[in-house]
């Protein structure tokens, strides 16, 4: 074989490759098209869900397997519950604010003996409402 030989085969398959790059470069741009006329979805169905800033979780929202309760926490930056809100398999719902330690602040909740509010080791402090006038 000599030089124009195989100068003239590998022209050949110069252009069947790019016969093929090009051809392969249409099809994905088709798919990206037909893919990106889907109608996003209208329900999303989960057992759980965290979402999470910079790798560390902040909002975990879930059921428990073992009772059937329903929660969502809000985790601060440390990943420690800060504030909570479920509801449990009888019909009873709480929300609890905690400190920095996980000690309980607020606890509000309904139960069997009714509802009610308990602040630990807090002071009642009224703010006074502001006018629509005063706030512009």
């Amino acid at each position: 074989m000599n030089h124009n030989d195989r100068i003239t085969a590998l022209e050949s398959t110069v252009r069947r490759q790019r016969r093929g790059l090009i051809a392969g470069g249409l099809i994905l741009g088709g798919a990206m098209i037909l893919g990106m006329g889907q109608d996003a979805p209208k329900e999303l169905t989960l057992e759980g869900l965290t979402i999470t800033n910079d790798g560390k979780p902040r909002v975990l929202i879930g059921t428990n397997a073992k009772d059937g309760s329903v929660g969502i926490a809000f985790l601060d930056s440390k990943e420690k519950p800060r504030l909570t809100v479920g509801t449990g398999d009888n019909g009873d719902a709480g929300i609890l604010l905690m400190d920095a330690k996980m000690s309980p602040k607020i606890i509000m909740g309904t139960g069997p003996q009714g509802s009610g509010i308990s602040l630990m080791g807090a002071t009642l402090t009224e703010i006074p409402a502001q006018n629509a006038k005063d706030a512009k």
